[in-house]
């Protein structure tokens, strides 16, 4: 198994044991860093992909803090104001609003590595050349944060 396919098993396993979904947990980031630092592993890639698949993290303090849902932080003291630390693919590709194509966001939920990989290139195989000019504009109207966090996922996955 990839070791990054691993560590999400790892967490949401351990995760399970603590009560989730029903209850918020949190972790020793330090911890956790020193895993991800271990296996050579993207934290970021880790928080994003968990994202996807409904489980939101938010750093707090020295702990990594996992919820269900977005607004479970907000129920927790002074946290309602941080943005959440692990931000999606799917968040961050909802950015491109409506598109010409065919087009779910959602659809990278939960999905491997190479399973977004696969997607994506066929997603752009069928793409018209007017579909693409398209995504390029709506890509460049993107507040400049929210591109260089696609552009982040982009390195993450090699694409460049």
């Amino acid at each position: 198994m990839d070791p990054e396919d691993a560590l999400i098993e790892k967490i949401q396993n351990n995760l399970s044991k603590n009560g989730f979904p029903e209850k918020v947990v949190s972790f020793p980031l330090s911890k956790i860093q020193a895993i991800v630092e271990k296996d050579e592993l993207e934290l970021d890639m880790i928080l994003s992909r968990l994202s996807m698949a409904g489980i939101y993290s938010q750093e707090q303090d020295d702990k990594l803090v996992f919820a269900a849902t977005p607004d479970d932080f907000s129920n927790q003291a002074d946290s309602s104001e941080s943005p959440s630390a692990g931000d999606g693919l799917g968040d961050l590709l909802n950015g491109l609003g409506d598109l010409p194509f065919n087009f779910d966001p959602a659809s990278f939920a939960g999905k491997s590595k190479d399973d977004i990989m696969s997607m994506g290139k066929d997603m752009m195989d069928k793409m018209s050349e007017t579909d693409k000019g398209e995504l390029f504009k709506k890509f460049m109207s993107m507040p400049a944060e929210q591109k260089e966090k696609l552009m982040g996922k982009a390195k993450d996955f090699k694409l460049f």
